[in-house]
């Protein structure tokens, strides 16, 4: 016969257990019908997946992973997963660290001789984007060739510096391949290998590689561009150039799998300390013409995590709006923009090339073949000197001076705005 205590116990348990599943439940199906909204758009192509109190409660795929040969996205899809890749190049570099391979204040110089500028950049410069190292050193028409990180690293060479090193920040991709090659002449492993020991294999993922040229990646995911109404192709690209930058290939789970070994810890504190900032939150965003969002909130114990074969404002959408879902917020499906593009001469058009500088990027606008780039990715004229991009649902309005000349640009985003100075 069961005492008064314990029977109390077994009800109290019951109702938590049930308290939960039913609250669980609640999140799957307020997370799906908030995307299954956005998915009205026709803009969103990829897996989202959430999870709630440490369990996953929605995983979802939705579009195409190729739309040509009409195979739709699936839970197994694997992603471009873009500069959430270089979390992971710093897991490796504090593993080294750990095992008394190199030190943060290590200089290029130490490893790599006749490296301009090697003696002034650390190490810890390289991680936190202070080397001075521009964000790329390659040309697009060079983006499609296949580069080993000892290659990226002699390329390297050739940069020029845009500040004196530590000085101050600027988002350097190029940084974080000179560190990849770095750390492939400490360890004698290449990047691939040390991948598999030091990431994959302590978090379980087992649907994550390295981009190479010369390997099949089984489930790969083709990437688009959007343009009104319909997808491009976008450019092909060989995402070695960027190796220990934005060059892995992954799978959403594969993704959760990382950031939960970020916060419980099994890279060991010295990660956990560097990834997860003081709010208790593991936050990562990374595009190229794939986007990967990752987000882990501690204290609130969620996590959401997107991978997408396109650059899309649906994405943004998700980014801005699932995590406040998982808080116990009220949202409501987003209004899905309505375009009004208008005809602006080419000539015109020209007048707003050039580069402007952010606080800690620099958006380059050009022009190719009579169409205006905002960085990778088309920009619609929508007003006088307004334009729209369908990659993020930002809205670009240039200034000028007093007199008449573009002196600036105003980035509106979703959640965001920058202004930037024409340089």
């Amino acid at each position: 016969m069961i005492s008064k205590p314990a029977f109390r116990l077994i009800f109290v348990t019951v109702i938590i257990l049930s308290v939960t599943s039913t609250s669980a439940q609640n999140k799957t199906d307020e997370v799906g019908a908030y995307v299954d909204s956005v998915d009205k758009s026709k803009q969103l192509l990829g897996v989202v997946l959430a999870s709630y109190k440490g369990k996953i409660v929605f995983e979802k795929a939705y579009g195409f992973a190729s739309e040509e040969l009409n195979v739709p996205s699936q839970i197994n899809t694997r992603f471009a997963i873009a500069s959430v890749t270089k979390p992971m190049t710093r897991v490796i570099t504090l593993k080294l660290v750990e095992e008394g391979k190199m030190q943060l204040n290590d200089t290029i110089g130490k490893w790599v001789k006749g490296f301009p500028g090697g003696d002034k950049i650390t190490i810890e410069m390289l991680l936190d984007h202070k080397s001075g190292l521009p964000h790329r050193i390659t040309r697009p028409e060079e983006e499609t060739a296949p580069y080993t990180a000892a290659d990226m690293l002699e390329k390297a060479k050739q940069a020029v510096l845009e500040f004196e090193p530590g000085s101050k920040e600027s988002y350097s991709s190029l940084g974080y391949s000179v560190l990849t090659g770095i750390l492939e002449i400490i360890s004698g492993k290449s990047y691939s290998e040390l991948l598999d020991h030091y990431v994959f294999q302590p978090a379980g993922m087992n649907s994550s590689m390295d981009s190479r040229s010369d390997t099949i990646i089984p489930y790969r995911s083709t990437e688009y561009r959007l343009a009104p109404g319909r997808l491009i192709p976008a450019p092909p690209q060989d995402y070695s150039f960027i190796v220990g930058a934005g060059s892995v290939y992954s799978t959403a789970h594969d993704v959760y799998l990382f950031g939960d070994a970020v916060v419980k810890g099994k890279y060991g504190e010295a990660v956990k300390k560097a990834l997860v900032d003081s709010s208790g939150r593991f936050r990562e965003n990374g595009s190229s013409y794939s986007r990967c969002f990752v987000l882990f909130d501690t204290k609130k114990d969620y996590g959401f995590i997107l991978v997408s074969n396109v650059l899309s404002g649906a994405n943004d959408l998700l980014i801005r709006d699932i995590p406040k879902i998982l808080e116990d917020q009220k949202i409501s499906p987003p209004p899905l923009p309505h375009f009004n593009f208008i005809q602006v001469p080419v000539s015109k058009l020209q007048e707003y090339v050039g580069a402007y500088k952010f606080p800690r990027f620099t958006n380059h606008i050009t022009m190719d073949k009579g169409k205006i780039i905002s960085g990778d990715s088309q920009i619609f004229p929508i007003g006088e000197d307004r334009f729209f991009r369908l990659a993020d649902y930002a809205t670009l309005t240039f200034t000028r001076n007093s007199s008449g000349k573009i002196d600036g640009l105003k980035w509106e985003g979703l959640t965001t705005t920058f202004m930037g100075v024409r340089q």
